[in-house]
């Protein structure tokens, strides 16, 4: 069969599809249109529709299987570097908010508070990023262990 036919056969199927919908849908012989007719025409497109994509083996589970297979596959070959791209990331974001309060809120603070309070914000600054840095460092540099192993079975 060439290319041209096939292709001029299901034309052909489609309009004699629409055809026949608008035989279901054409006004009555006494006014109006009867709902009957427009019903049937919708039911024989939804018959039409589930009968050309049926699948016995779909549910809900397979479809959000098929929605989430993207996210498997990256999950399944990029969780190495997920460490390595999130403490870049706190680095980089805790490094933005301290160049961030050294250029801008610092002179603010000196040009607007009394120095006592100006020594108060440089103290619990520091101290508060001196906690992040060092906890931030010992998370990532402890050993998370192992778990422990049953001398005696029960």
């Amino acid at each position: 069969m060439r290319l041209g036919s096939s292709w001029r056969w299901q034309l052909s199927r489609a309009m004699r599809l629409a055809l026949r919908l608008r035989r279901l849908c054409r006004p009555q012989e006494g006014g109006g249109w009867v709902g009957v007719r427009l019903s049937a025409a919708w039911r024989y497109g939804k018959l039409l529709l589930r009968s050309l994509y049926y699948n016995s083996l779909t549910n809900s589970d397979t479809l959000l299987d098929c929605a989430f297979e993207p996210v498997y596959w990256i999950v399944d070959n990029f969780t190495r570097w997920f460490g390595v791209v999130f403490v870049c990331l706190v680095v980089l974001l805790t490094s933005s908010v301290v160049i961030i309060v050294y250029l801008f809120v610092l002179p603010t603070i000196f040009s607007s508070y009394p120095a006592h309070w100006i020594a108060w914000h440089l103290c619990c600054g520091h101290w508060l990023l001196i906690l992040v840095v060092f906890h931030y460092y010992k998370a990532t540099t402890t050993s998370p262990g192992h778990p422990p192993k049953v001398l005696h079975p029960p």
